[in-house]
């Protein structure tokens, strides 16, 4: 005796041509029926939307599976994934299971960490530091004569290495896996010429990592832009924070656009003032001023057809948008002059009542008869006298004044 059952082939010729039955959930098979009744199909129309249905269905998984997937590093060599390089340092063992993307960003922390402790240690010169703040070569311009300033909030320097953790990601979830292994090995031999195949311990391996992140973002910004300046991974990058988020929004305006250029801009300088420090330690070099020249005039100054002149040219065109003296801007507010002056003078208001209140004053009584008159613009002081305990109320001209 024959039954119908459902069947499928994967070639419709050759020795692999044949059919084999395919069992179809009882579920799926009632949903689907319900829904063909509904909509008046005939008993093949049924069973060709069912199929269909099932086969998006897996495919739907298929895709959800390699989303997630793509998150966490897998060690699973295959016949066309052989890197002598990976199997002589095993760090895909190490990997193995492994948030690829939560790695890089744990990474660029403690390289940003580093590269801030490298200035304010002063591992790199005082005359380096206020080199690497001029983008014209040879100086020239009032901000060569400006050091680094790398003292920021610490909420302000979160947000700065979140840009580059949101960069390295995009770049590590556009890459395909061979080419991020070639990105993440450039230079390799001068990091690791001399390692001993030993077995490491955690902090060997995050040192590592850190370097290589380090070699990484350089080679980011080391960038020659001979073609579309989109070939950048950094520019591509810039492109799409420039998507305004907010509803209605398509691309941020110079104003708001500009915080992220100065965010990317101040953590590649110190990433490249790092590499220098830790070329001048590795014995490569004499002096981290020596690779910081070098870095300098290849990428980091006007004129050198790089992402960071790109995003430096955009910083200065947008100041020069919002600088109309006129308006003063901060994040998303946006204020005229006159309306800044109103509310400074709102916020004097408010200070004047606070201190009302401290003081218990009667609802009768007038501030100025009760308060000291005091005026901040009068007090001097003597900069001059360095002397321990010495401070502007021991000034004898701020007599009249205390």
């Amino acid at each position: 005796m024959w039954e119908e059952v459902d069947c499928q082939r994967f070639f419709t010729t050759g020795s692999q041509s044949s059919f084999f039955r395919v069992t179809v959930p009882l579920a799926a098979v009632a949903a689907e029926q319900e829904a063909a009744s509904r909509k008046g199909l005939g008993p093949c129309q049924r069973k060709s939307e069912l199929l269909r249905a099932l086969v998006d269905s897996e495919l739907d998984k298929s895709a959800g599976k390699l989303k997630e997937s793509a998150k966490v590093y897998l060690n699973q060599a295959t016949e066309t994934e052989v890197s002598p390089w990976l199997e002589m340092t095993r760090w895909p063992r190490y990997f193995d299971g492994l948030d690829l993307t939560k790695l890089i960003a744990e990474s660029v922390d403690r390289v940003v960490e580093q590269a801030h402790a490298s200035i304010c240690e002063d591992r790199i010169g005082v005359f380096d530091q206020a080199k690497i703040n001029s983008f014209v070569d040879g100086g020239g311009s009032v901000k060569a004569e400006r050091m680094l300033m790398v003292k920021l909030q610490k909420r302000t320097f979160r947000e700065y290495k979140s840009l580059w953790k949101q960069l390295l990601c995009f770049v590590c979830r556009t890459s395909q896996l061979g080419e991020l292994s070639l990105l993440l090995s450039t230079d390799r031999t001068s990091w690791h010429s001399k390692q001993q195949v030993r077995a490491k311990t955690k902090k060997e391996i995050e040192a590592d990592l850190d370097k290589v992140c380090l070699l990484l973002c350089v080679s980011l910004l080391d960038h020659n832009l001979r073609g579309s300046h989109f070939e950048s991974a950094v520019l591509g990058f810039l492109a799409v924070v420039g998507i305004d988020g907010k509803e209605g929004g398509v691309f941020l305006g110079p104003c708001a656009y500009s915080p992220y250029l100065s965010k990317f801009i101040k953590i590649a300088q110190m990433l490249v003032i790092q590499r220098a420090v830790l070329t001048a330690e590795g014995g490569d070099m004499e002096y981290p001023s020596d690779m910081l020249d070098e870095l300098r005039e290849r990428f980091m100054i006007r004129g050198t057809r790089s992402a960071f002149d790109w995003a430096y040219r955009l910083r200065a065109y947008a100041k020069k948008v919002s600088e109309d003296k006129e308006t003063v801007t901060y994040k998303d507010v946006e204020l005229q002059m006159a309306g800044f002056k109103e509310f400074v003078a709102v916020q004097v208001q408010l200070a004047q009542k606070q201190l009302e209140e401290l003081l218990l004053l009667h609802p009768e009584e007038k501030r100025e008869e009760v308060v000291p008159t005091f005026y901040l613009h009068r007090l001097q002081d003597d900069y001059s006298n360095n002397k321990k305990g010495w401070n502007f109320l021991k000034d004898a001209r701020n007599s009249d004044q205390l």
